[in-house]
């Protein structure tokens, strides 16, 4: 069961991914979006996070962050310190919460927990440096909003206000 799970995971990600890229193009954004598709993913690796229940709740959760992020990178001029209040809020969340794995997904080795908190801080520090250094380009705003989407996805909060996703084991509300 193991690999058949595997592969149907395999296939939603392949197929959400075509979606989502499929509508960028449609929407002329595809660059934005696999730029922040490309940022956020860095992250993830290490910080992990919430997994929708069910296939059709992550093509909107996804949709709505990949999509959306990159219409406002692509449209709207984003104050340089508004980009560093949310890159800086984001950096917090990351050094907070990553990793933060899910029932289905569960980190119970405490060595590779605490490798995988120091590699999202060291690539969440980078991240921070990069957007300072290069201020108001549109590579900062790719990963500023790459931060931003892997935050919420690790916070909380939003674990909870999504009730139809997989809470952390070791969100107190849920242990």
């Amino acid at each position: 069961m193991g690999s058949e799970m595997c592969i149907r995971d395999r296939y939603i990600t392949f197929t959400k991914t075509i979606v989502i890229l499929g509508i960028s193009l449609i929407l002329n954004i595809i660059k934005d979006v696999v730029c922040i598709l490309i940022s956020y993913n860095i992250i993830r690796t290490y910080a992990f996070g919430m997994h929708a229940k069910k296939s059709w709740h992550c093509y909107i959760i996804s949709g709505v962050l990949f999509i959306g992020t990159a219409t406002i990178c692509k449209y709207v001029d984003i104050n340089i310190y508004v980009k560093y209040i949310i890159s800086i809020i984001a950096y917090i969340t990351l050094v907070r919460y990553a990793p933060a794995d899910t029932y289905k997904r569960p980190l119970v080795n405490k060595y590779k927990r605490k490798r995988y908190k120091i590699l999202t801080i060291i690539l969440s520090s980078l991240y921070l440096i990069f957007i300072i250094l290069l201020k108001d380009s549109v590579v900062s705003s790719y990963l500023c909003f790459g931060l931003l989407d892997a935050s919420l996805m690790i916070h909380p909060l939003v674990y909870s206000c999504l009730l139809y996703t997989s809470p952390s084991p070791r969100d107190p509300k849920t242990s």
